[in-house]
């Protein structure tokens, strides 16, 4: 059995020569369980060297059962011993999913990395709970009532524009008839306690009044930054109600979300540079999975690059970046989550992150990405929409013939195969990390609709697309940064010739005549040329 070279977040060396304390063996296993499990192994220094356990732990049934007594709940181990060229025992311990645990003598422990790498034990403060039981999906802090909070502290105003958005967004129906009070005891934004009502957490947040908040949950505030290269253009931050937070947010955005329309041949996408319900989705999802225990702030921030949305707290537990598109829905909030579904800000099956992403897919842009996001921050980026014309156009027109739209899974494979013409099944499966038996469905629903098409040793492509020098066999597209080279060839022609005409063009830079009519078009609207006839014998000299 090999044993690690270094220490980690899940390995911790322990001398055993002098028998280490069984208290101290409780409190590593404890924080280990409340981390993200891992091995701790007694018998080697901290610098790797094995120098063997002591006598009194050889009994390895007896010392899981001791460990197990002296924890709460109760924490089963693995004791393994290992035998080197000295004797190690190896504990093996679980990440304990849906809880918090202590050893008897009332000590919670949690484990972290120092600045230099090194793992160490530090103390769990019951301040933290609240955040770290959310993260297990054990507890709801919006849902909580605050018992110093009083039914004054919700501002009307808010209240009243909380109806407006419920209409405006089409959301549930059966709240619109509702007296303000009975409104609030639906959504849970106020709660009955021994007969006498009191705002929640969401409450507050919701609907509080400037004080209240900065009373009730003094964790929440909203920054809105625009910045071009190192100039800061706007800096506000933010606090009170949230549903005007997001509204102030949205009016900002708009005139920084310019529509960008282009035409091709026949042919025209009209898309933002964000597209907007994503990026609702998006904006919308930060207030949501914020963690309110947690200091910090709501960052969205706008760049050349594009923009990133980030909010304090981890992802919850199950959740990670490489199952954002496939894991059960669970956000750390539910309650919160729940009135933004009613309301009809937020996606209501909860799979808002299908929208995010989704509206790229169909683009063919730039993938939003959480890379940035650490284990206090979960990091949204979105890159300015530049769409891939000609993937647009297949999706489009396939969508309208078809009269459905592709769900994510194969948008998913549609996307991958853009990059990867004749990817195999299981290369498919691998990157997109898809069920295979979805992806079979998958597979021939888009070989069903003409999308794709299966070749020699199962290999699948997109039919009608080549992204070869971003010419396209499909219509007319042609990818920006070919176009001012295309058109310096024509240029350069006609300097040399008197005219040119659809078909010279289409020998020459060995284009589409769709594609010739679009570049033609493109010189025409620069005032580069003129064109001498119409119609079929139209041909075109230098302006």
């Amino acid at each position: 059995m090999n044993i690690p070279q270094d220490e980690s977040l899940t390995v911790e060396f322990k001398s055993d020569l002098k028998k280490l304390p069984d208290q101290e063996i409780f409190e590593n296993v404890v924080a280990f369980a409340n981390t993200e499990g891992g091995d701790l192994y007694l018998g080697i220094e901290d610098d790797g060297s094995i120098t063997g356990i002591h006598p009194d732990h050889k009994n390895i049934i007896s010392l899981a059962a001791y460990i197990a007594n002296n924890t709460i709940p109760p924490i089963a181990v693995k004791a393994t011993i290992i035998e080197e060229q000295k004797t190690v025992l190896k504990i093996s311990i679980p990440k304990i999913a849906d809880n918090i645990v202590s050893t008897t003598s009332g000590k919670t422990l949690q484990r972290r990395l120092k600045a230099n790498g090194e793992p160490e034990n530090i103390p769990l403060y019951p301040y933290e709970f609240a955040s770290k039981l959310s993260n297990l999906h054990a507890y709801d802090y919006s849902a909580v009532p605050l018992f110093h909070a009083e039914i004054g502290d919700l501002d009307p105003n808010e209240i009243s524009r909380l109806r407006v958005l419920l209409e405006n967004y089409h959301g549930d129906q059966t709240l619109i008839s509702l007296t303000d009070h009975d409104l609030l005891k639906a959504l849970k934004l106020i709660t009955s306690v021994n007969n006498e009502c009191f705002p929640t957490v969401s409450g507050i947040l919701l609907l509080g009044t400037l004080s209240a908040v900065e009373k009730f949950v003094p964790t929440s505030v909203t920054r809105f930054q625009v910045l071009n290269d190192t100039n800061v253009i706007i800096n506000e931050e933010y606090k009170g109600s949230i549903l005007q937070i997001i509204e102030n947010i949205f009016s900002l955005i708009t005139a920084y979300n310019p529509m960008i329309e282009i035409e091709h041949g026949l042919f025209r996408i009209s898309a933002y540079a964000f597209d907007r319900s994503a990026l609702r989705e998006a904006i919308v999802n930060a207030f949501i999975h914020r963690d309110y225990t947690k200091l910090g702030a709501i960052r969205i921030q706008i760049n050349e690059f594009g923009l990133n949305i980030s909010n304090p707290g981890s992802f919850v537990n199950g959740i990670s970046i490489d199952n954002l598109l496939t894991a059960e829905p669970y956000g750390r909030n539910p309650l919160l989550a729940d009135v933004f579904k009613r309301i009809g800000l937020a996606e209501k099956t909860g799979r808002g992150i299908d929208r995010i992403f989704g509206s790229c897919l169909k683009f063919g842009s730039l993938l939003p990405s959480y890379e940035l996001s650490t284990s206090n921050t979960v990091s949204l980026f979105l890159p300015r929409n530049e769409p891939d014309l000609e993937f647009s156009e297949l999706i489009i027109e396939k969508q309208n013939e078809i009269k459905r739209s592709f769900n994510i899974n194969e948008l998913l494979i549609l996307y991958y195969l853009k990059d990867h013409p004749n990817a195999s099944l299981d290369e498919i499966i691998e990157h997109n990390k898809i069920l295979s038996s979805i992806v079979q469905i998958c597979l021939n629903n888009l070989i069903k609709y003409e999308m794709i098409s299966i070749k020699n040793h199962k290999k699948y492509a997109i039919k009608s697309y080549n992204k070869s020098n971003g010419i396209s066999n499909h219509s007319s597209s042609l990818k920006q940064r070919d176009l001012n080279n295309l058109h310096d060839h024509i240029i350069e022609y006609l300097k040399e010739h008197s005219f040119i005409n659809r078909k010279e063009i289409c020998d020459l830079l060995k284009v589409t005549p769709n594609q010739a009519t679009y570049l033609i078009k493109g010189l025409l609207n620069k005032n580069m040329i003129i064109s001498v006839n119409k119609g079929k014998y139209a041909k075109y000299k230098l302006a």
